[in-house]
């Protein structure tokens, strides 16, 4: 049945029309309001926001037309103190004869400041996405706020773990117990002594766990290990000292791997799958002139591999003929050239390249990957050709160590006699050998090696060299139990097991302890930079200084004392600023991640029976991860029902004591019931006009026309 017309339409009607002409028309949205002027102000400031925003998005879109690797940095309209070619790498320059310097262009003009249409916080963030990020905006991250603020959001919807997350395990009280076991590891007489007592009425009279001893509990994990990126085993024929041996290594594809991690969903929110160029701006102001690295892809070398031009057709090189050879050096290079499209975790198809941005080793280990010569060799530098005799030098600079220039290296030796060609090798501390990863694309072998803090600085330049020249001096001058005292008197410090602190001890024994004082000093500065997690232009600047006052140091010691600094580990750091710049703070360069893997072995082998060890291991290594992945499915699936409010095991009854409750203790007010209940207050005078126009303002995202009304709580003053 149609609606029935009102008896006094025609009325109603005719009463609108006179109300309308009663009013005045808004010049900005064509409305008819009763208190013009004060809404022409609102509707003011709502038309500048817009115009500005497409104005902006008008910029932008000419900016792509004309260079399609231009980002436009305006994003608040606000006032930009200095401004860097955005994508231009910058390059270190360790040369300081004069002045210290970075080697950062100089910083052009900025933007003409237009009226600002957001206020930014005093001391931010700036985050420049890459142009194929999904993020069209540059992002400002505020330094004062909480870090709750900071979490990255992912706002695609992740897979539904369905309603058996904990399949192929029969029950969820199956997959509770395989979970414990394999967490704690525990051999099978003991699972089987578990499930006797679970099953005989020892715990209870009733389970739900259907496994009846771990062949049960196998048959489960190996369904569970079919998810997994599987280990492969591959054999080799290796030559020594005439006898030959079969040697069988099982790993797993790393190529597979990281594919498994790029098209995970749940690790979406936390992936970063294209380079970023953060800068620290204080006052208020946008400032480029101060970078700011971290992550490895805030990194000029993330940056540059970004910038290139890929295109398949350019794969060229001389291939081996020999079989292994020509295979190895054929699959890295198609792969690492033309990529693979794959549909990333948050649903958007992309092409993956595999590229090797970070190296971290020990120096030893770095000589065999590299196939280059030890730290006793000519040249025993990975990223430079610095003589052996002048690693002491922090601060000059070398010729670079470059795929391109070691293989014109290899094409030039003689071919005659094998000496001569092994001495014109050794000048340049190479090996006879064709390293696969010359003809790897998005790949620089030498210069990706980083700067290992714990083997370099730590437990090399002070562990090995300045802690045992200190050593050596108390020991000589009958200081050692006067040095020991000390410091079992200096006061404890939370995550501080030891202080081994010459610097908290004065002396006035003589000059030279000064100079080894003045020399430890200098160490720690240096210490406590490398060691910061995020750092910027001007801390590396400071490090730079650091470096030459530590040279100077070096030398002193070297003329008092005889100690040589001639020695790999002490002239590396020359080239941390570099690493720094180019792969992020030091944290993603040190091998403490891969010292705790050996302990996580060592704890593995114990369970083992020692026969056949390596795929035992393997095999502890898979069904830890498959029952980790589970843990998160399961986890999933529980917080799905917990918004659905169905449990899966129905909780116990809450109970509250709490004697409080959130809220504002009063009610809900409009601004203009404020301003009217505070009439008598000479500071809510025009408050709901004031706050109308404040937020308009500062929140242009949200208009609120003058006849809106809304309501807040409030708080007591």
């Amino acid at each position: 049945m149609p609606p029935r017309k009102s008896a006094n339409n025609k009325r109603t009607r005719r009463h609108s029309t006179q109300s309308q002409l009663s009013l005045k028309k808004c010049i900005y949205c064509k409305d008819h309001v009763a208190n013009l002027l004060q809404h022409e102000q609102i509707c003011k400031i709502n038309a500048q926001n817009r115009r500005q925003a497409l104005d902006y998005y008008r910029q932008r879109r000419r900016q792509r037309q004309k260079s399609p690797l231009t980002i436009p940095h305006n994003l608040f309209s606000a006032p930009v103190a200095n401004a860097v070619q955005p994508d231009s790498p910058m390059d270190v320059d360790n040369d300081a004869s004069d002045d210290v310097e970075l080697g950062v262009s100089e910083p052009e003009e900025g933007p003409v400041p237009v009226e600002s249409t957001a206020l930014l916080p005093e001391k931010f963030i700036y985050v420049r996405h890459h142009r194929n990020a999904e993020k069209p905006l540059p992002e400002i991250i505020p330094l004062e706020s909480s870090p709750e603020a900071q979490v990255p959001s992912y706002h695609g919807t992740p897979r539904h773990p369905g309603n058996r997350p904990f399949a192929p395990f029969r029950t969820f009280a199956d997959y509770k117990f395989a979970s414990r076991c394999i967490k704690r590891r525990m051999p099978k007489h003991d699972i089987d002594e578990d499930l006797r007592d679970m099953h005989g009425g020892v715990y209870s009279t009733d389970s739900f766990v259907t496994f009846r001893n771990h062949r049960d509990l196998n048959r489960s994990l190996v369904a569970a290990r079919l998810t997994n990126v599987a280990f492969e085993t591959e054999s080799f024929v290796v030559d020594f000292k005439g006898k030959r041996y079969n040697i069988d290594v099982e790993f797993r594809d790393p190529w597979k791997l990281m594919k498994r991690w790029i098209c995970n969903e749940s690790l979406a929110a936390v992936s970063t799958w294209y380079s970023q160029q953060k800068f620290l701006c204080l006052n208020g102001e946008i400032d480029f002139s101060n970078p700011l690295y971290d992550e490895p892809w805030t990194g000029t070398m993330w940056r540059e591999i970004d910038l290139r031009e890929i295109d398949p057709k350019t794969l060229s090189g001389s291939l081996r003929s020999e079989y292994d050879q020509l295979k190895r050096q054929i699959y890295h290079a198609k792969r690492s050239l033309g990529g693979e499209t794959l549909k990333f975790g948050d649903g958007v198809l992309r092409t993956a390249y595999p590229g090797i941005l970070i190296e971290s080793m020990d120096f030893e280990e770095i000589a065999a990957w590299l196939a280059i010569r030890n730290s006793r060799a000519l040249h025993p530098c990975p990223q430079c050709l610095v003589h052996k005799d002048d690693l002491h030098r922090l601060s000059q600079v070398y010729p670079a160590r470059t795929a391109v220039s070691m293989k014109r290296v290899l094409t030039d030796a003689p071919r005659g006699p094998k000496t001569a060609r092994e001495e014109y090798l050794r000048e340049y501390g190479l090996h006879d050998f064709v390293h696969f990863l010359w003809e790897f694309a998005h790949s620089e072998l030498y210069k990706a090696v980083g700067f290992d803090k714990l083997h370099f600085f730590d437990g090399g330049e002070f562990g090995r060299h300045a802690w045992v020249l200190l050593k050596e001096y108390l020991q000589n001058h009958q200081l050692a139990s006067t040095f020991n005292q000390w410091m079992d008197q200096f006061p404890r410090w939370r995550n501080l097991k030891h202080i081994f602190g010459a610097t908290n001890i004065s002396y006035s024994e003589g000059q030279t302890f000064v100079d080894i004082l003045k020399w430890m000093r200098a160490l720690q500065k240096i210490q406590a930079m490398l060691a910061l997690e995020v750092t910027t232009k001007s801390r590396l600047q400071y490090l730079r200084e650091l470096q030459i006052e530590y040279e100077a140091c070096c030398e002193k010691i070297s003329e008092k004392h005889g100690k040589s600094f001639n020695y790999l580990k002490h002239h590396f750091l020359s080239h941390a600023i570099e690493n720094f710049m180019g792969k992020g703070t030091s944290r993603n360069q040190n091998t403490r991640v891969g010292e705790g893997f050996q302990q996580e072995v060592s704890e593995m082998y114990q369970i083992t029976n020692a026969k056949n060890a390596e795929h035992q291991i393997a095999l502890i290594d898979e069904n830890e991860e498959a029952m980790a992945r589970l843990d998160m499915q399961v986890a999933m699936w529980q917080k799905s029902q917990e918004d659905a409010g169905d449990d899966l095991i129905p909780p116990p009854a809450p109970q509250s004591f709490v004697h409080w409750s959130l809220g504002a203790p009063e009610r809900r007010i409009s601004p203009i019931s404020l301003e009217s209940k505070q009439g008598n207050n000479p500071l809510f005078r025009n408050f709901n006009m004031n706050l109308r126009q404040y937020l308009a303002r500062h929140h242009p995202a949200y208009p609120l026309r003058m006849e809106q009304d809304f309501e807040a709580g409030l708080l007591p003053l």
